[in-house]
């Protein structure tokens, strides 16, 4: 696998988790905006969802010196369904090596998308956020929370949110910074994920720009990793699913193929054979 070089630039892999496309397509946005105004210094390597990324968080370290994400919440602070397997790849990671970093060296920002009428406001961007830095990863920009509840109302224009059925509740005495449209607050990250994106090569080892529970109220709900291989499982599974899938193939094949040989010992015991046309 090829090192990164000091004198290259910068590599950014952009992630993110999306149940009605908000967020996917505002990250799509943002790497518009960062190609065209790279001076050199980094390049926007990938765009993937959470699922997506098959590498191991040493493979990413190795791979990429940045990671972008910008995800929302579903349900009771869980991630959207195509998000699922990048978090439990970092849950795992924490949960099995405790102390380890393998993403030291690294730098990340989080995009966050949600609605603050819900109790688990912000929870998957803001779990994100902290395990991410738990892991060796440096903060380089503060963590945006869009409140998309707000966004452009007063305008008349229609709200699609982002974190639809997340929670079930209202929130009470939230002091959470959010911004009031998504427009601003995806503008303020874009220009500030850009700035540090120019600085990326030389500030992997200074300290975070600030702790992770900046912006909001310190709300996190956090899980581990066989809640989230539960969240609905109708759609979401957990990595081994393919490896379970293939053996289920193996056997279905293997079971015809013995079914088969049963079938044609019998037609050779009866005699059968030569009146069908078998070698023929």
């Amino acid at each position: 696998m090829e090192e990164k070089s000091g004198e290259s630039p910068s590599r950014a892999l952009l992630i993110y988790g999306s149940e009605t496309g908000n967020a996917h397509r505002g990250l799509i946005k943002c790497s518009e905006y960062w190609r065209a105004h790279s001076d050199g210094s980094y390049v926007i390597a990938d765009v993937l969802s959470g699922n997506e990324v098959l590498d191991s968080l040493e493979e990413l370290a190795q791979k990429y010196d940045v990671l972008l994400i910008a995800t929302s919440s579903f349900g009771e602070g869980d991630p959207p369904y195509n998000f699922v397997q990048f978090l439990i790849k970092l849950v795992r990671a924490k949960e099995e090596g405790v102390g380890a970093s393998p993403l030291q060296g690294m730098q990340h920002s989080v995009l966050g998308y949600g609605q603050s009428v819900y109790p688990t406001f912000q929870n998957t961007p803001r779990y994100v956020d902290k395990i991410l830095g738990d892991l060796g990863s440096r903060r380089f920009a503060k963590r945006v929370e869009l409140d998309e509840g707000q966004d452009e109302s007063a305008s008349g224009a229609e709200v699609e949110p982002e974190s639809f059925g997340s929670g079930g509740g209202i929130r009470d005495g939230v002091a959470a910074r959010a911004h009031v449209g998504r427009d601003a607050g995806v503008g303020e990250w874009r220009e500030a994920v850009c700035a540090a994106l120019k600085l990326a090569r030389k500030s992997a080892m200074l300290p975070p720009v600030c702790a992770w529970h900046e912006p909001g109220d310190g709300n996190l709900l956090e899980k581990s990793v066989t809640e989230l291989v539960g969240v609905r499982p109708e759609r979401i599974a957990d990595a081994s699913q393919p490896y379970l899938m293939l053996a289920l193939l193996v056997a279905l094949v293997a079971g015809a193929y013995f079914v088969y040989l049963a079938e044609a010992t019998t037609k050779i015991r009866s005699g059968c054979i030569g009146r069908e046309g078998w070698g023929e």
